[in-house]
């Protein structure tokens, strides 16, 4: 491919998730069991998926006043769920799930269980059970070998079709923007090399792609 394909300046894309304020917080990849739940029955046993877990929260004058989980996977370009809480919604989750917190410092506790779940994959447990008319809960599950306690529950909507098909644009245009980064990174390696060592070049790279500049 000519090097006038490549695009070295390329800005990077624009993530929709932040387009109205809000702050990334944590960006975090875990192993999650995917389970589908009908209506009226218990749900199965499900598979296990790799899920990209972004925490995200909304600011005003140092206020907290949102919190967003975002789920989706590269296994599913299209699987993409949103939790959220503010203000207004907060104290009912807070006392139907019997959260010890308040909002300012439920971000810190689902950085700590996600973090947990990547690290210590076999004692926290993340279960996501779907239903049908688009509604999911993400359980927290901790495995203390004599007994599974449960940590945390949080409710999930199915994203808009617009936000995901904004999402699925987002992750393409910048794969394709990674790509052009490392191959501006391979050429800047391969031209330095080439003025201060061509004798490794050589031994290293074939010949016809050692004449690159």
């Amino acid at each position: 491919m000519a090097d006038s394909e490549y695009v070295e300046d390329l800005p990077e894309p624009a993530d929709p998730s932040l387009k109205n304020g809000h702050k990334l917080v944590l960006f975090q990849r875990i192993p999650i069991e995917l389970r589908i739940q009908e209506e009226g029955q218990p749900s199965q046993v499900g598979k296990m998926i790799e899920v990209d877990c972004k925490l995200l929260a909304f600011y005003r004058s140092k206020n907290l006043l949102e919190v967003r989980l975002e789920l989706t996977s590269e296994a599913d370009m299209f699987f993409n769920y949103s939790h959220f809480l503010n203000a207004d919604n907060f104290r009912g989750t807070q006392q139907e799930h019997k959260l010890l917190v308040n909002l300012t410092d439920y971000p810190d506790m689902l950085e700590r269980l996600l973090t947990s779940c990547a690290n210590k994959p076999q004692e926290f447990i993340s279960i996501f059970t779907m239903r049908r008319n688009g509604w999911a809960r993400l359980d927290f599950v901790q495995n203390l070998k004599c007994k599974f306690l449960e940590l945390l529950t949080c409710d999930f909507i199915i994203s808009k079709q617009d936000e995901i098909r904004e999402n699925v644009m987002y992750r393409y245009e910048h794969a394709k923007w990674e790509f052009a980064m490392e191959t501006k990174r391979v050429k800047e390696v391969t031209k330095f090399v080439k003025h201060n060592c061509p004798s490794v070049l050589q031994k290293v790279v074939p010949k016809k792609v050692a004449k690159v500049t």
